[in-house]
């Protein structure tokens, strides 16, 4: 067996694998783009990912890498800042929306776009009771502890990278078109990281919040509109008592202070801060 035989074989092959790759690659592309053609208006600018799997690997990629929203600074890089792409995450064709504005409209559209958290919490949790037993619920639960300090940097950097919406009607939203059925990622996490709102965000700095002149729309750890979570002030009340006593009783003493630090879903040490509580005499 020749040399130029083996090269024609490896070449051979090396091709059939470009042509799987790029073929894998652009079969959601055809499939979902093509059906919109009909349609007067477009789908946002993105990438549908390879067949079946759709853009999972790259997500898993960049949540190793300790940064979950660079998956979104990547789509930025690609495609420009529209705040709005297109995708194909945990098995549908999804819609990412990553700006404050946009974000909080989709929170608050209860007409065109229902909650599909369920997904992932179960059909009893709290995202499927109806608007009504929502209100009910935060006014059971806010109103005798309303007036509390809010840990409003702690909330920002504690952020869960996406919110998940389905959209029931075809919805244009700035020129593009949200297909019916489609998941709708909102993705607050990028708004909450964002260098343009947040000087230096990777920093836990409560004192930003002294002249901080971000927008209501900015800041959006427990959602909006009528799903607003109804555990929120709950939730604050917990975390400023916690802190409280903790400060007050107890000093932390960390076993690795230099180890690196992710920012998956919140600034985490990869030792998972590893450290000895010593209670105060």
């Amino acid at each position: 067996m020749n040399l130029d035989f083996l090269w024609g074989i490896v070449a051979a092959l090396l091709g059939g694998y470009v042509f799987v790759f790029w073929f894998l690659k652009r079969v959601n592309e055809w499939y979902y783009v093509g059906t919109m053609r009909k349609t007067t208006c477009r789908l946002p600018p993105g990438d549908m990912g390879c067949t079946f799997l759709g853009n999972m690997l790259p997500l898993f990629k960049t949540r190793q890498s300790g940064d979950s929203n660079s998956f979104i600074h990547n789509l930025v890089t690609r495609y420009g800042k529209t705040g709005i792409y297109k995708t194909h995450m945990f098995g549908s064709p999804s819609i990412i929306v990553c700006t404050p504005k946009l974000c909080r409209r989709i929170l608050t559209n209860d007409e065109n776009f229902v909650k599909s958290t369920y997904l992932l919490t179960g059909r009893r949790s709290l995202h499927r009771i109806s608007n009504l037993e929502h209100r009910r619920l935060r006014r059971l639960i806010a109103s005798p502890i309303n007036g509390h300090e809010v840990i409003d940097e702690m909330l920002r950097m504690a952020n869960a990278f996406s919110l998940f919406r389905e959209a029931k009607v075809d919805v244009n939203i700035n020129g593009y078109i949200i297909p019916k059925g489609w998941k709708v990622l909102v993705w607050y996490g990028a708004v909450h990281m964002d260098p343009e709102i947040y000087e230096n965000p990777q920093d836990f700095n409560p004192s930003r919040w002294n002249n901080l002149k971000a927008k209501a729309e900015a800041f959006i750890p427990f959602g909006a509109g009528s799903r607003f979570c109804p555990g929120s002030d709950l939730a604050k009340l917990i975390i400023t008592i916690f802190i409280h006593h903790f400060i007050l009783n107890y000093k932390l003493k960390r076993l690795n202070p230099d180890s690196p630090v992710t920012y998956i879903e919140a600034p985490m040490p990869t030792d998972k801060c590893l450290a000895q509580v010593i209670r105060i005499p």
